[in-house]
């Protein structure tokens, strides 16, 4: 989203967010849907705690007019003038912790945070290099367990930093985490149906890796145009599939 009130950043309109969360609101709401998610970075950080507060609680309550369950991820940009437990009071959220996973229709929906340190320390207050994000030991750990005690043979993984290797003139995109091949090792290894969706890659992309669909979203603040909300919806039955699409 990268909202920020009236600020505009070369192509980012940071001030038209809302009203493109307006939109997505009453499209989603015509439609049958079990829960919504955002991918990441509802802010564009001023770098001021009081200042990112107040647009955090605007999104929040853009969130509002959504009418079925919403669930957030964290993004780089959401976490240069805060901590990670100052954007979910910021918010109204409460989670246990900025990962975690949960079982609908016979799915398993898992939510990564790969705002992290190389030493495992959470990103807080800018103490980090927006491109050098990792998914931490304890996570990565947690993530196998859920994975090997899965009933479920369909995994729908939501993270915003991405997953699957992609180069940026000859060098790892930095928008891609650096252990991204330890987590696409382990997806693999657990022969589950398993699609990921992302964001933080402003273009957009979708690649098949070792058989797992990688999918990631445009941002929502590029360009003048209200009415253009990149946004997908998945249907599952027996398979993962989208039904609409406008990423």
């Amino acid at each position: 989203m990268h909202y920020a009130k009236e600020l505009t950043i070369g192509k980012r309109k940071c001030g038209l967010s809302l009203l493109r969360l307006k939109n997505i609101a009453d499209d989603f709401n015509g439609r049958n849907l079990d829960f919504c998610i955002c991918l990441g970075d509802i802010i564009t950080s001023v770098q001021d705690f009081n200042t990112d507060t107040d647009n955090i609680k605007a999104v929040a309550e853009g969130f509002c007019d959504f009418k079925m369950p919403h669930h957030i991820i964290l993004g780089n940009h959401d976490l240069e003038a805060m901590s990670k437990s100052d954007y979910y009071i910021a918010f109204g959220k409460n989670p246990l912790r900025s990962y975690y996973s949960f079982a609908l229709k016979d799915t398993k929906f898992i939510v990564l945070d790969a705002n992290f340190n190389e030493d495992n320390s959470d990103y807080c207050k800018g103490n980090y290099n927006w491109t050098e994000s990792y998914i931490n030991a304890e996570q990565f750990n947690w993530l196998e367990n859920e994975l090997n005690l899965s009933i479920e043979e369909n995994i729908i993984i939501f993270t915003h930093q991405n997953l699957d290797y992609r180069l940026s003139n000859g060098k790892l995109d930095a928008c891609v985490a650096k252990n991204y091949n330890e987590v696409e090792k382990l997806l693999e290894k657990s022969n589950k149906k398993i699609k990921v969706f992302q964001g933080h890659y402003h273009n957009g992309d979708n690649q098949v890796i070792g058989g797992i669909e990688y999918i990631t979203l445009k941002a929502l603040c590029v360009g003048d145009d209200i009415n253009y909300i990149p946004r997908l919806i998945v249907s599952i039955e027996d398979e993962i599939s989208i039904s609409h699409m406008d990423y």
